[in-house]
């Protein structure tokens, strides 16, 4: 039982750096406070992000890995669009609370910059990376053009006014994590294989010594 159990900690431990290890890493251009005026202060607040980042910013991955994307809310008068190179999601108009349920699909992407996170207008007009209309969300402590932000999730907004942006990004919010690797999930499964199985073999021999 003992050795078992070990043998599980050796297998999940060894699974929890490897996904731990994969962040998206943010190139910090300039940077904001999220203002009254965005729908959705408190939600960004309650999770730790006070400012965002927008003109000048980069995003890379550390790691080849597989990211998640999902829709969290929009305030809204025109049907904005999110792509990246395999996927495209079109909210509709108007405001939609927020909420973390609506997963918009999953993608693999090689280590190194992103350069394909698209928001975009009804009139086909697309804002990137690094755009004044593309906010990626920020923690407390940053100043603008100074350092990196380095997370396993990133909250991305869009304020679709082009070139007179109202300064709130909060006409389309979209939630970007990093899927942990299969690989780790299967060590997982077999560390707590290796635990149930010698559970049973102790049950069976206390039955054949009792």
């Amino acid at each position: 039982m003992i050795r078992a159990m070990f043998l599980a900690a050796v297998l999940m431990g060894g699974a929890a750096p490897a996904a731990a290890a994969t962040t998206l890493d943010v190139k910090i251009g300039t940077v904001s406070p999220i203002p009254a005026i965005n729908d959705f202060k408190g939600n960004l607040n309650g999770i730790g992000l006070v400012d965002w980042t927008d003109v000048g910013a980069a995003v890379s991955l550390s790691n080849a890995s597989r990211l998640k994307f999902e829709f969290l809310a929009r305030e809204a008068s025109f049907n904005n669009s999110f792509k990246t190179s395999s996927l495209t999601f079109t909210s509709t108009s108007g405001n939609a609370a927020w909420s973390a349920d609506q997963l918009i699909g999953t993608q693999s992407y090689a280590a190194g910059a992103i350069t394909d996170w698209l928001f975009q207008r009804p009139d086909a007009t697309s804002y990137g990376v690094g755009t004044q209309q593309f906010g990626i969300f920020l923690p407390k402590g940053f100043t603008s053009n100074t350092g990196t932000y380095s997370s396993r999730v990133l909250y991305l907004g869009f304020d679709d006014t082009g070139a007179g942006p109202d300064d709130n990004h909060d006409d389309l919010l979209i939630r970007v994590s990093v899927v942990p690797e299969p690989s780790a999930w299967a060590m997982l499964i077999a560390g707590f294989g290796l635990v149930g199985l010698a559970a049973r073999r102790r049950a069976g021999f206390q039955q054949h010594s009792a």
